[in-house]
């Protein structure tokens, strides 16, 4: 058998000279090359899979890029009209004139409620002006109207307006602006009479039939207040007042 010190010496040998050391056999060796083949794949199928990965992700990002790019160069011209200004659009394209701010009104709007938003309490709403050109000596007297309207001044809307529609007696808007403004001051009776003057030139103007209903109501003649608010829901039926023309047809009958 052998001693304890024979095999300590066999063990240094071994470690100062590896052809000293024992050989492994055929079984051991075969399943060493197995393993390191088994590593092998396992790392070359997952270099494919993070290849993979990293190309897709590549992919979305270019196509997310392109979706980008794409989008800003077909958006509306309107849009980037809008978002620059008036200003802005009339400089980068002289051609296109901008609006005048002279001599211009409007025929009265056929009412419809705005969206999302209830009725003023009392209040009719105004007739805003259009590009409709009004030439010849007329001119100055809308100029002033115009002026006033846009401050909202009431009392010098109904003055101006006023001059201008007599100046220009085929223009129902400066008409019906008198009878706003008269009737925002209280002046029922008045804004009534400028209703029915506007009414005269052009007989479908919704906010007319509003104005003299009030005033038929506040002189207690329901009778004829309720055929002006019947002619409101002919012209408007989901106008601002229709909640208050269909009131007001309930209670006289």
């Amino acid at each position: 058998m052998e001693t304890t010190q024979e095999s300590e010496s066999r063990q240094k040998l071994a470690e100062v000279d590896p052809l000293a050391r024992p050989r492994l056999g055929s079984d051991e060796l075969r399943a060493s090359l197995e393993a390191v083949r088994s590593a092998q794949a396992a790392a070359r199928a997952r270099a494919r899979t993070e290849t993979r990965w990293a190309r897709a992700i590549a992919a979305g990002a270019l196509m997310a890029v392109a979706v980008t790019a794409w989008a800003a160069a077909h958006r509306p011209s309107r849009v980037r009209a809008v978002a620059t200004g008036p200003s802005v659009a009339a400089a980068a394209n002289p051609s296109v004139a901008p609006p005048q701010a002279a001599l211009s009104i409007a025929p009265p709007p056929r009412e419809s409620p705005p969206a999302g938003r209830p009725a003023p309490s009392g209040a009719v709403p105004p007739t805003e002006r259009s590009g409709a050109t009004v030439p010849g000596d007329s001119g100055a007297e809308i100029a002033l109207c115009d002026a006033a309207f846009e401050q909202r001044s009431w009392t010098t809307v109904a003055s101006t307006c006023a001059a201008a529609f007599e100046a220009a007696p085929r223009q129902s808007a400066l008409a019906m602006r008198v009878a706003q403004a008269q009737h925002r001051r209280g002046h029922l009776a008045t804004a009534a009479d400028w209703a029915r003057k506007a009414l005269a030139v052009d007989a479908d103007i919704p906010e007319a039939f509003v104005i003299i209903a009030r005033a038929d109501v506040g002189a207690g003649h329901p009778q004829t207040a309720a055929d002006a608010y019947r002619r409101y829901l002919t012209l408007a039926p989901r106008g601002w007042h229709a909640a208050e023309a269909r009131r007001a047809l309930r209670a006289v009958r």
